[in-house]
């Protein structure tokens, strides 16, 4: 059909009319007639529809989301380096397979460290009790000194209060502490007694840790992540069990997705209150994701929904638009159009939502109700049927690429001079070949702050045990003097000795003529052993830190030939690239020295804008031939912001990957290997976002207006030969160049368009 044209018909300030309401003969009242608002007026069929509060992806896309498959995280709870790594990505792994081993001689030093730990801790806090009961008895011998010579015991007895006290919590303390490094050898002898980590399911490999620059993983690091393609669910895109992510979801009363027009229902796939727990704490939370009720209809792996979430909705109901509604001081009313005249209807409304209000009585399905619209409709047109089909956006990728080689970084680990470097740019080495030397000079400033803070350490330790040896003779002198006094009146009572007077002054803590500590010998000997406890803690803190920091200056020292001539050789066979020494150049710790390019089986890498997961797919085009060709992703290098929760032996971890410098790099795989040395010239796109067998209407279908500073948008249906606005929300941002839009809410298969060039323009209240 073409240019079918509608007239407009324009009205009367005043209508006078016999009015009817609700196809009864009775006579009414009849209402005041409002001004009309525009000259456009039209009709459309009382419909039966679901009014209330709905919220999906519309224009911000909130509750996109996809059909992922359930991954698993494998890791290992302690700090480790990596011997090797055994998968790649895109491996399918079977359980029971050895995905990465540890270095056993790094974790056996580890071990070595956490056991050192353990008996210094515990040999000190023996000597720290030992050293507190002494302290514990000489106040009780002050109490009874002090209340056998009739004086207040309260400041002694507030000090016993407070040593005990202070001894409840240091006990509380070393017992966390002990525990705590319990755990960590339990763990490290895991490792120890078999340093591999073994797959629990079997699965694709997604994604594997980059350790070309270093081996060492932290607690928690994923190394390799697997997923089952046989355990789907729905995963939000952007949202998070974030409290303030949270927050924005609704308190929905049904949850649900809309495939070509079926309505499939939908529950949170929750995750345990322990792993929010954790999730909370470590502030790093795992996506929002849901299952099918019936999971025998989830789509395949890669699809995206929308997800509806339903706020008290009215499923079903007989509505018209709010545009029709009027209310005066009886009540509410519609016009309907009866024999080609509009009839004043009284109508029981019951829930609204933005666009629809529910009838509940007065009105019947089909019925054409009067609505009144700012917006004129088109007058050329052409008829068009709504159709369902697939909504793509589509993402170019510009980096992509085949790699042969991976390159392991070298790093300095000393400070000083290149004395001599043996192999260059290009040259092929074997593991254990010598690369350069740097010349430390023996006292390079790290190793000489590290021998400069040893000799700290040690004079410390020198200067507290000189110190606690003059107490502890001091004290030592004033006991046998208190004993050879005690011995000579023993001998001699009646005579007069030279102690007497060291006797005397020695118990009159009160002052030269206060009253004799009668304990003051048993006191002594108690601080005695006081000072020797602190002796022997000092002496075991002081072995255990020195016992570290030699251990700490041998590794900086290593490979140090005496003269302070460090030799830096290859841990790897491969090719020397990206090198950034010579003879001479002063060098730093960490500083970049090379790369060595090792083999490795051919890849094909793509970067794209935004995250992917595994099955989706990459398109690319050939530009000489014309000709089309798809890439499938197996996996990633490592994201941002995408953390997993896993329980092992009831213990919670987050795990999150090592985000890849080069952003969002994907391995894939082609479906024609032939192309694989032309990919980088190539054009190629991926896609961003597919909804399957949505409502799709052309951009010049859809039309704007805002109103009360609130945007709507709107399309013109056909019904009954009428022209009928009816208020659509869109999942499509209609400020982008495309040529269609889809529609969420407002449209279904069927349904008849009228589209007008130069629509989506806004109209002004």
């Amino acid at each position: 059909m073409k240019n079918k044209k509608v007239k407009l018909i324009a009205y009367g300030l005043f209508i006078a009319m016999t009015l009817s309401s609700c196809g009864s003969n009775r006579k009414m009242e009849v209402p005041e007639l409002l001004e009309p608002k525009v000259t456009n007026e039209s009709y459309r069929p009382v419909q039966r529809t679901d009014v209330g509060t709905i919220k999906m992806g519309s224009d911000n896309n909130l509750f996109l989301a996809k059909v992922v498959a359930k991954q698993e995280s494998y890791f290992w709870t302690s700090s480790v380096r990596i011997d090797n790594i055994a998968v790649k990505v895109g491996d399918y792994v079977e359980a029971g397979q050895v995905l990465a081993t540890a270095d056993l001689e790094d974790a056996y030093e580890v071990l070595r460290g956490f056991n050192t730990e353990l008996a210094n801790e515990n040999a000190v806090f023996a000597k720290k009790q030992e050293l507190y009961e002494a302290q514990h008895s000489e106040l009780e011998y002050k109490i009874m000194g002090a209340a056998e010579n009739g004086l207040s015991t309260t400041a002694y007895e507030k000090q016993l209060e407070i040593l005990e006290e202070n001894n409840r919590y240091d006990e509380k303390l070393h017992n966390f502490y002990v525990s705590s490094i319990n755990n960590k050898i339990s763990e490290q002898n895991k490792i120890v007694s078999n340093g591999d980590l073994v797959a629990t399911k079997s699965g694709y490999v997604t994604y594997v840790k980059n350790i070309k620059e270093t081996n060492a993983v932290a607690v928690s690091d994923a190394v390799v992540i697997i997923a089952d393609p046989n355990d789907l669910y729905v995963e939000s895109e952007y949202f998070t069990e974030n409290p303030s992510d949270r927050r924005v979801f609704p308190k929905y009363t049904a949850l649900y997705t809309v495939i070509d027009g079926v309505r499939y229902d939908l529950v949170e796939y929750p995750y345990l209150d322990e792993e929010l727990a954790v999730a909370e704490n470590k502030g790093m939370y795992p996506k929002v994701r849901y299952k099918f009720v019936d999971e025998s209809k989830m789509p395949e792996l890669g699809t995206n929904l929308l997800i509806t979430m339903a706020v008290d909705v009215r499923e079903n109901v007989l509505s018209v638009g709010k545009d029709s509604l009027e209310k005066d001081s009886q009540g509410y009313f519609v016009y309907v159009l009866v024999d080609g005249k509009k009839e004043v209807r009284r109508v029981e409304i019951g829930k609204r939502d933005d666009y629809n209000v529910e009838i509940l009585s007065g009105l019947e399905e089909g019925e054409l109700v009067y609505f009144s619209s700012l917006s004129a409709s088109p007058e050329d047109y052409e008829p068009h049927e709504v159709t369902i089909d697939d909504y793509v956006v589509k993402g170019d990728i510009r980096n992509k690429k085949k790699v042969t080689t991976e390159s392991k970084v070298f790093y300095s680990e000393v400070e000083g001079i290149l004395d001599e470097v043996v192999a260059g740019e290009g040259s092929t080495v074997s593991k254990g070949d010598l690369i350069c030397t740097i010349n430390t000079n023996s006292g390079s400033a790290r190793l000489t702050e590290m021998s400069n803070a040893m000799s700290q350490l040690t004079e410390g330790y020198e200067s507290q045990t000189n110190a606690l040896d003059e107490a502890i003779s001091e004290i030592q002198l004033q006991i046998d003097a208190m004993d050879a006094a005690a011995l000579a009146e023993t001998e001699m009572p009646d005579a007069a000795t030279e102690t007497d007077a060291i006797s005397g002054e020695a118990t009159s803590e009160s002052g030269e003529n206060g009253p004799k500590d009668p304990y003051l010998r048993q006191e002594l000997a108690l601080q005695l052993t006081q000072l020797s406890c602190q002796k022997q803690i000092a002496t075991l803190n002081y072995e255990y830190q020195l016992s570290n920091m030699q251990k700490a200056y041998q590794k900086a020292s290593k490979n140090n030939n005496g003269s302070g001539i460090i030799s830096v050789y290859a841990e790897a066979d491969g090719v020397i690239s990206d090198v950034r020494i010579h003879d001479g150049k002063n060098v730093k710790v960490g500083d970049r020295l090379f790369d060595i390019k090792m083999p490795i089986e051919e890849r094909i890498v793509a970067n794209t804008f935004n995250n992917r997961t595994m099955g989706q797919e990459i398109t690319f085009f050939d530009k000489e031939s014309g000709k089309e060709y798809t890439a499938t992703i197996l996996g990633g290098a490592g994201f941002q912001t995408e953390y997993y929760t896993k329980v092992v032996d009831g213990h919670v971890y987050i795990t999150s990957t090592t985000p890849d410098p080069n952003g969002n790099q994907y391995f894939v795989t082609l479906d024609d290997d032939s192309i694989a040395d032309r990919i980088s010239d190539m054009d190629a796109e991926y896609i961003q976002c597919r909804l399957k067998d949505v409502v799709i209407v052309n951009r010049n279908d859809v039309y704007s207006e805002v109103v009360e500073e609130k945007k709507s948008y709107y399309v013109w249906k056909l019904v009954d030969g009428m022209l009928v606005k009816q208020y659509v929300n869109l999942f499509s941002d209609p400020s982008l160049d495309s040529d269609i839009l889809c529609v969420t809410w407002g449209l279904q298969r069927g349904d008849v368009l009228a589209g007008q060039k130069g629509s989506v323009e806004e109209e002004d209240d």
